[in-house]
């Protein structure tokens, strides 16, 4: 792996020098996996070499070598650095033609190229442990492309299934399958035994998206993929998941065997998982004692780092089920613990959930004033967690656009070089595409995947524009913000299928009880904003009611046995307010008052 210096003379002492540098390349290569701090000692030593030698390709490849060592120690916010620094050096870039990256990877030897795919490995995973979905997907399509360049198969299979998992972990699940099966086909096509993998990550997309009895044929056949090969995780995690879908179907005790089953397989992570499903299904059947086995074994028996996620999980369990049991001092601890760890991680979701349990548990206490503080805590909390997932989908489906154009401008350069009449006509029909691609994203941008109205997104855009308008025009302007009423316990009692499902008549009732010109947006999760332009306080509060009467009188059991369902709502006037957003807080300021007075009703 010799590197021409760009300034220095090719002199004896030079070559001497080039071959000692290549020499130090080469053994950090061949240690990174097994001896990581080794590599990693001898990559910064080449760094050196390389950088006194003016050798730019040579200091990329340190980076490269870095970054895959610290990948190799757990340490994910160095990989990802160096890893970027690698590509800063190589002059490489996502947005980029890929005739750039074809010409920077020309003037790469093969084992260079094999250490650069690696380092786009250890890039993509970093990212993506790191919740940095956008940065994972925007490289995975990368390392895609460098594995297709060299024929690496198994490469190529496993970046499309980083690119699916990706897009599942931000809701994206049509585009999620989509590159599952790809990978799926791939890993079948060259007898892999990641196929039991492939399968299983198909697995757990339908059951995010409630198709239950493709994700257990999907789970069983990734259990007999696996069965050659004995892979003990990958058998886990299938087992979690047919016994997910068992408890969604309300067979606990067959649930409760496929959980058992993969606890007998599981590694140390797999263990914390099943532990956590177990203690939510035995909290879900009201079976206290065996939930708080459950949620204190996922704590014991794993270390702090690196699943804090996990242990938060199981804090958080642990609150729920003191709660449960009266013990309100101990569920405020474990919320507290909990509430703690979520924060030092970033996590948003474990937050409000933490923030949820301790105004829940201050409530019961008579605590009103910390109840209501933890209560708008975990309002704001879960109002940021479904902006930012918001984004990052939107940002996501831009980043695939773009590398779809890419890949669509470069096919079209080589159909006008080899056939101009007929690349004209391809041209027209891609740009069609394009144009239809374009559209269905401004579409996914500004839409709700569940209940098909319209974004929290699109809700703040348009208010602002209603509320200018009103103010030029002088014309009325009302909001009302509608929130189900103990909405967790309708997840808790019906499963979130359930609660999914009341969301979407929900949906439809708003759209069915408004006008054409109103705007109804699903503003949180279970959350609702109606726009109403042109129309009074007294007009406004009178379909408030309309609505709320309709929520209330609906044949829910018909949907679920035993269900009901009732909406509590708060109103403002434009006149109330100085611009639009004193008035959605006046809204909800109101919503919470439509709350602390008994629920199922109207307060402006």
């Amino acid at each position: 792996m010799a590197h021409s210096p760009t300034s220095l003379e090719h002199t004896p002492a030079a070559k001497e020098r080039e071959a000692h540098l290549a020499e130090k390349i080469a053994v950090a290569w061949e240690r990174s996996i097994e001896h990581p701090k080794e590599a990693l000692a001898l990559a910064r030593e080449a760094q050196q070499l390389a950088e006194r030698q003016d050798d730019t390709v040579a200091k990329a490849i340190t980076f490269c070598l870095s970054s895959i060592a610290y990948r190799n120690l757990g340490r994910e916010a160095e990989t990802q650095r160096t890893a970027l620094e690698a590509l800063e050096s190589l002059q490489i870039s996502s947005d980029q033609e890929q005739s750039v990256w074809d010409r920077v990877l020309k003037g790469l030897g093969k084992s260079d190229l094999l250490i650069l795919s690696q380092t786009l490995s250890a890039l993509v995973q970093s990212a993506f442990h790191q919740t940095d979905y956008p940065t994972s997907l925007t490289y995975a399509n990368l390392e895609l492309y460098l594995k297709r360049q060299l024929g690496d198969r198994r490469g190529e299979a496993v970046a499309l299934q980083r690119i699916g998992r990706a897009y599942g972990r931000v809701g994206l699940y049509q585009r999620a399958l989509e590159h599952h099966f790809d990978a799926l086909t791939l890993f079948e096509k060259e007898a892999l035994d990641e196929v039991g993998w492939a399968l299983d990550d198909i697995a757990g997309i339908y059951i995010k998206v409630g198709q239950l009895d493709k994700a257990l044929e999907y789970a069983r056949k990734s259990i007999d993929a696996s069965a050659g090969n004995g892979d003990g995780t990958l058998i886990c995690s299938a087992l979690r998941h047919i016994g997910t879908v068992q408890q969604k179907f309300g067979e606990f005790d067959a649930a409760r065997e496929s959980f058992e089953q993969g606890l007998a397989v599981a590694d140390e992570e797999g263990s914390a998982l099943i532990r956590l499903s177990l203690g939510n299904m035995f909290l879900e059947q009201n079976l206290y004692e065996a939930a708080l086995e459950n949620f204190q074994a996922c704590l014991e028996n794993m270390p702090a780092d690196p699943f804090k996620h996990h242990r938060t999980q199981a804090l958080i369990g642990l609150g729920r089920v003191h709660f449960e049991l009266a013990d309100y001092p101990g569920a405020i601890r474990y919320f507290e613990n909990a509430l703690g760890y979520a924060e030092q991680m970033k996590a948003a979701v474990e937050t409000y959930q933490a923030h949820q349990g301790l105004s829940r548990t201050h409530r019961r206490l008579g605590e009103v004033e910390r109840s209501l503080t933890h209560f708008e805590a975990y309002h704001h909390a879960k109002e940021r967690v479904t902006q930012e997932a918001s984004d990052v989908r939107t940002q996501l489906l831009m980043i695939q656009f773009d590398v779809e154009r890419l890949q669509k401008d470069q096919e079209i350069h080589r159909l006008r070089t080899v056939e101009l009449a007929r690349a004209y006509s391809e041209l027209k029909s891609l740009n069609a595409q394009l144009e239809r691609q374009a559209k269905e994203l401004e579409q996914l941008s500004i839409v709700d995947d569940l209940t098909g109205l319209y974004n929290r997104r699109y809700l703040d855009t348009k208010l602002g524009y209603e509320f200018a308008r009103a103010t030029r025009y002088r014309h009325s302007l009302a909001v009302i913000i509608c929130d189900i009423d103990d909405f967790k316990e309708i997840n808790d009692r019906f499963s979130h299928v359930g609660g999914d499902e009341v969301l979407k008549v929900l949906a439809t009732i708003f759209k069915s009880n408004t006008r054409d010109t109103d705007i109804v947006a699903r503003f949180g999760g279970e959350e609702f904003v109606i726009i109403f332009p042109n129309i009074s306080k007294p007009q406004a509060r009178q379909a408030g009611e309309k609505i709320r009467r309709i929520v209330a009188e609906y044949p829910w059991n018909e949907l679920r046995q035993d269900l009901t369902v009732t909406i509590s709502i708060g109103l403002a006037e434009k006149s109330e307010a100085a611009d639009a957003s004193t008035l959605i807080q006046l809204a909800d300021d109101r919503l919470y008052q439509a709350k602390r007075a008994g629920k199922n009703r109207v307060v402006s």
